[in-house]
């Protein structure tokens, strides 16, 4: 139980200090009139030295928001 403690307290301290040090910085929201849906892929068809396999992504946008990503091993 004390190792999952002083883990939790670890990442605890650690958020804490992102908060600290980014405080100044926002988050500007802008309104969109423009209702467009965007989508992106992309493919690795050599795949990794490591083990072969070719990796497969995708991310669909709507608005200004990413709603649907995905990253695959094949």
């Amino acid at each position: 139980m004390y190792f999952v403690s002083k883990l939790h307290l670890k990442a605890t301290k650690r958020v804490i200090s992102y908060i600290k040090d980014t405080s100044d910085l926002g988050v500007k929201f802008t309104r969109i009139n423009e209702y467009k849906l965007v989508g992106f892929c992309d493919g690795d068809w050599k795949g990794s030295v490591d083990d072969m396999r070719s990796t497969s992504n995708y991310c669909f946008t709507f608005r200004s928001s990413v709603f649907l990503r995905s990253s695959k091993k094949q």
